[in-house]
């Protein structure tokens, strides 16, 4: 397995979107490989860009950015069934689902003034029909394009849902929106440091080397997760001296006072399924497998 691109876990399965290898692998609560679903290709259960899964249901959805407007639908056997759109009008690049309901957030590379105002996440029932979208695109990132002329952002979103609500975050956001089942504003969140906002003598392109040079002094929001209890909030940051991203975490655990304390440098989080512990994608070494750790992290809260 090449890196894990998302993770899920559902009625004692561990879905695990392996992105280089353009697969999701299905395990057992024992490791042990059950199916494995697609493959690389254009046609019917095949992908070319795939970022995001989610289960709905008897369902495994999986959301392809080579894929406008549709998302990928597969049996509990991992047959490919049609695809399908729940409401997506772009490509969608993170998915959520809870009870009968499927929540997906569209890419936010592209935001030139035009887009000003949009809302970036769907939402459906079951069925695929449409009952409403939410989370208003961040200004900056529009505002940034008018000051450098040329695409400054790249990155994706995060959507969440949990208890009937939609929690939204975008990359260069300090602000989590959240938004009831037909995308209505609730509240704003804010949990985490401003991000980047491009200056205007500085100029990138899609260029993944000037991209990359440039990630020391760029800080993106990489999620929200609300848990029983509390919440994770994410966000990545790079680091000179590893050579890479690592990602920070606040972990906060409701009441009143709010306790909260924090997790540094770590590596990917891919799935947070409470305050208690956290999985982790562990180091990767040259033609080796990928293992997946996992941590306790009560006593941050405690």
């Amino acid at each position: 397995m090449g890196d894990i691109s998302d993770f899920r876990v559902s009625e004692g399965r561990f879905y695990i979107l392996d992105g280089p290898s353009k697969r999701v692998r299905v395990f057992d609560t024992r490791g042990q490989l059950v199916s494995t679903i697609g493959r690389q290709g254009s046609g019917p259960g095949e992908f070319r860009s795939p970022v995001s899964i989610a289960v709905l249901g008897n369902e495994l959805l999986v959301a392809d950015v080579a894929v406008d407007n549709a998302l990928s639908r597969f049996n509990a056997q991992g047959a490919f069934l049609d695809r399908r759109r729940y409401g997506v009008v772009a490509q969608a690049s993170s998915l959520a689902t809870d009870a009968d309901m499927v929540a997906s957030m569209r890419m936010l590379t592209i935001a030139d003034p035009a887009k000003e105002g949009w809302n970036v996440v769907a939402i459906a029932n079951a069925r695929g029909d449409s009952v409403g979208s939410g989370c208003v695109i961040d200004p900056r990132y529009v505002e940034s394009r008018k000051v450098d002329g040329t695409l400054s952002h790249f990155g994706f979103g995060n959507v969440s849902v949990r208890g009937g609500e939609v929690y939204c975050t975008q990359g260069i956001s300090p602000i989590v929106q959240v938004m009831d089942l037909t995308g209505r504003p609730i509240r704003q969140i804010r949990t985490a440091p401003p991000f980047y906002l491009a200056p205007k003598d500085k100029k990138l392109d899609l260029n993944q080397k000037a991209i990359f040079e440039f990630l020391g002094s760029f800080t993106t929001n990489a999620g929200y997760v609300p848990v029983e209890g509390g919440f994770v909030s994410m966000y990545t940051r790079f680091n000179e001296d590893e050579g890479e991203v690592r990602y920070h975490l606040l972990v906060c655990r409701e009441g009143t006072p709010m306790r909260c304390g924090t997790l540094e440098n770590i590596r990917k989080p891919i799935y947070i399924p409470s305050l208690d512990s956290i999985y982790l994608q562990e180091e990767m070494e040259p033609n080796a497998p990928v293992t997946i750790g996992i941590y306790r992290i009560a006593g941050l809260t405690e």
